[in-house]
């Protein structure tokens, strides 16, 4: 990827300065969109949970944390919290987890996919993330949930 050096761009609107350093940026952008996520999957999660680092961050270089995409494989719709520490719920808070549906839900699947907040990781520091039922209104409620981190390398 090329690397980018806007720090010499003047918005005098005479040049074409400001533009190139758009286009580097637009490019380079484009350029990390072409990588192709990794799922990482972790399976039977049934109550809280730290998911070590080491176990979901690749061995080699570094990455974005995109999104989380959980797969409730019952029919019991719950509610959770995900943070970088115990108890914690930075990367997202009382979520709703809905339930595995039959033909004609609006979610036969139990699939539900979240956003989470810049999270880069690299193996050299690896980062854990825990599932928990610690905000208000959190509960397990019997749910059996496949989790899928979905990274994308910038490194």
């Amino acid at each position: 990827m090329e690397e980018l050096n806007v720090g010499t761009v003047e918005n005098d609107h005479t040049g074409d300065r400001g533009r190139d350093a758009f286009v580097k940026i637009k490019a380079s952008l484009a350029e990390l969109n072409k990588r192709t996520p990794t799922a990482n999957k972790v399976t039977e999660i049934t109550n809280d949970y730290e998911l070590a680092g080491e176990s979901w961050v690749p061995a080699t270089g570094v990455y974005y944390l995109e999104r989380i995409t959980i797969k409730n494989d019952t029919e019991n719709t719950g509610q959770i919290s995900a943070g970088t520490s115990s108890g914690a719920n930075d990367l997202f808070s009382q979520r709703i987890i809905n339930a595995m549906g039959g033909p004609g839900s609006i979610n036969p699947d139990g699939w539900t996919t979240i956003q989470v907040p810049d999270i880069v990781v690299r193996a050299s520091a690896p980062i854990s993330i825990f599932f928990n039922h610690g905000q208000d209104g959190d509960t397990w409620n019997g749910m059996s949930l496949t989790v899928y981190l979905v990274l994308r390398q910038i490194e």
